[in-house]
């Protein structure tokens, strides 16, 4: 086939093609709705210096500060921290199967600590990053009782986790999109097809007239 018969095909056959167009938008919509929404939360904790006698000691303190917020952030999903977070919620799950759904990071050249929960229920992913927030000082204070050295460590709630309003996925309308793609590209296909097994069924009809 040439390009102009491909173009025919397309234009005799638009309505076929709108219509597996449409079903394709369909099908991405029906599979988001029938996807179970992931919704997340965010808590924040701040890492800092309690206390300080002079200049010194604050840099000192700071440089500290700035190498064991790495330590505080794995430790945020250690069972250590999620098994009384576990208790005090009423969670049933596993540190191990907690953990999966939590994400924890620190900004580049920050003392903070984020804390990402990711849940099927909306109110506890919060409960979770905010208990866990308030779990990881206690923590702290118990496997680091500093508080009279001159290098103590205060860990500080900066930004309380909010019930999301909205899941972060499904993406309803990025899938709903895709399925309008993949149904424009069938409906695509099925013209061109259709065209050229009539031109074959053309030609050899054509070939039995001649023999």
């Amino acid at each position: 086939m040439k390009l102009a018969e491909y173009v025919g095909a397309i234009r005799q056959r638009w309505i076929a093609i709108a219509v597996i167009t449409v079903l394709g938008g369909i099908g991405g919509f029906l599979v988001a709705k029938t996807t179970t929404p992931i919704y997340q939360s965010t808590s924040e904790v701040f890492v800092s210096v309690s206390s300080s006698n002079s200049v010194s000691d604050l840099v000192q303190g700071s440089a500290f500060t700035q190498n064991v917020v790495q330590s505080y952030a794995q430790l945020a999903t250690s069972p250590i921290v999620l098994e009384p977070v576990i208790a005090e919620l009423g969670l049933e799950s596993s540190p191990k199967d907690l953990a999966r759904s939590i994400t924890v990071t620190t900004p580049l050249n920050t003392f903070v600590i984020q804390i990402v929960v990711q849940s099927s229920d909306a109110e506890v992913a919060s409960d979770i990053a905010n208990e866990i927030a308030r779990e990881l000082p206690r923590t702290v204070r118990t496997l680091m009782p500093v508080e009279n050295s001159a290098d103590a460590i205060k860990i500080t709630q900066i930004s309380d986790a909010q019930v999301p309003n909205w899941p972060i996925k499904p993406n309803t309308r990025m899938l709903t999109a895709i399925g309008l793609a993949i149904g424009f590209l069938l409906g695509l296909a099925y013209a061109v097809l259709r065209s050229v097994l009539n031109v074959q069924v053309t030609d050899s009809d054509d070939l039995a007239h001649v023999s």
